[in-house]
Parts: C-alpha cells; sequence; structure tokens
C-alpha cells in the first residue's frame, strides 16, 4: 500500500446519509459521522508517513471534538471520504487552528494507544467533552 494515498474509493454509501463513505455512521453531535477516532486509527494503521490529530472543530456554532489523520499536505478523514483532502482545504472549511490541537506522530499515537487502551481523546483536561458550546480556549 502507498503511503500517500492509501485508500481507495468507497464503493458504496452503506448508511444512506449522503457522504462519500462505506461504513455506519454514528455521532454525539448529530451529524453523520462515524466513530472519528476509530477512523483516525484506520489511517495510522495504513498510512506511514501520517499523523493523528486531535482537535476542536467549530462547526455550526458549537465547537465539536474531532479526529482524522494527515500527511503536510493531506488530511485524510474517513468520516466524510476515503479520499485525501487538501490539509490547508480542510482546515479553513473546519475552523482548525494550531492552539485548538494535539497532533500525534504514528509511533507516539501507537504507543499512547497501548499505554491507555483508548484510541483518544488523550488529553482529557483538554478535550472534556465531545462539544462544548464556548470556545474551549476560554474555559
Amino acid at each position: 500500500m502507498h503511503s500517500h494515498d492509501p485508500f481507495q474509493p468507497p464503493t458504496s454509501d452503506a448508511c444512506g446519509c449522503g457522504h462519500d463513505h462505506d461504513h455506519d455512521c454514528q455521532c454525539a453531535s448529530g451529524a453523520h459521522r462515524p466513530s472519528c477516532f476509530d477512523a483516525a486509527l484506520e489511517v495510522a494503521s495504513e498510512c506511514e508517513d501520517c499523523r493523528v490529530v486531535h482537535a476542536w472543530l467549530h462547526l455550526h456554532g458549537k465547537w465539536v471534538l474531532h479526529a482524522w489523520g494527515e500527511t503536510d499536505e493531506a488530511v485524510y478523514d474517513l468520516t466524510e471520504t476515503r479520499n485525501p483532502q487538501p490539509r490547508a482545504d480542510y482546515y479553513a472549511r473546519n475552523g482548525v487552528t494550531e492552539e485548538r490541537l494535539r497532533r500525534y506522530g504514528r509511533v507516539e499515537f501507537f504507543t499512547i494507544m497501548a499505554d491507555t487502551g483508548s484510541f483518544g481523546p488523550f488529553d482529557a483536561a483538554f478535550f472534556f467533552a465531545p462539544e462544548s458550546d464556548t470556545d474551549p480556549l476560554a474555559r
């Protein structure tokens, strides 16, 4: 498998929500999204040069906890598509800011995951809830 484009395009829209994916959807924020932490684990497992990101996204007037994999150029967010997305576009569209995220190298991610038995989020003090009406930095 190639490290820069590890995913094949989906063959179905199993959940019927209209998004470009082939899995069952579930999301605490009410949007049609699969478990983003499970999806980030899949990216880390398949992409040797990816990092895993846990972040607060500003969507629909709320701050929502989310996870994805990325390289310097692309984001792999399997909750949206199995295709790589330009990183700058993804960050702009989702209100991603450096101060509202935690980035983990692949080895670091798997080490923390093994130590905690969890896919994330790892920084429970910073990621205090699945969503927030107020800016997490204002806490």
